[in-house]
């Protein structure tokens, strides 16, 4: 069954959205909502009035053939969006993040990530000679993958396997590097 969730996980969530945009009076409009399950509910992290980042329009595009980009100017310039879906996938997005600080020399693996099972999308954020660390908020997160499969869990084990190949090359030695 696809994209059927009837959970009480998935319904509790539907319930809390509802119930945020209900509460800030939004009618019409992009919403970004970032969200934490703790404790039995939802909290409420982040919300912003705008359409969200690059990963999440991607997601939705790999998942319903949507471009909420496109839609959203659509409806920004007084046009009918069309918001229906032109398909449903199974959809999962894996997050990259560093293991180490350290300064960037190079990253392998895009390319096997890419030619992975099920792979629609990789994204790499970091340049050469950047610095790069755990993360310690959301802001970083220097790579994801977007995969989709027959299954949820077949999806998400497409996009870990192929996130696994993304390896961050970081020089041993910080004193020589030069960064502009």
């Amino acid at each position: 069954m696809i994209l059927r969730h009837k959970n009480k996980f998935y319904k509790s969530l539907k319930k809390a959205v509802k119930d945020i945009i209900l509460k800030h009076g939004m009618k019409d409009g992009p919403c970004h909502l970032e969200m934490k399950y703790s404790g039995k509910k939802w909290k409420l992290i982040e919300a912003n009035p705008r359409v969200s980042g690059g990963a999440m329009n991607a997601f939705i595009e790999a998942a319903y053939g949507i471009s909420l980009v496109g839609e959203t100017l659509k409806f920004a310039l007084g046009l009918k969006p069309n918001f229906n879906c032109k398909y449903k996938k199974e959809t999962f997005l894996q997050y990259v993040i560093a293991p180490q600080k350290g300064i960037l020399e190079k990253v392998t693996g895009a390319n096997r990530a890419l030619n992975s099972e099920g792979v629609k999308a990789v994204y790499i954020k970091p340049k050469k000679e950047s610095i790069i660390m755990p993360p310690i908020s959301m802001a970083y997160r220097y790579a994801y993958v977007i995969a989709a499969g027959e299954t949820a869990e077949e999806a998400r084990q497409n996009a870990k396997y192929a996130a696994s190949q993304i390896e961050f090359h970081l020089y041993e030695d910080f004193e020589r590097v030069r960064i502009n």
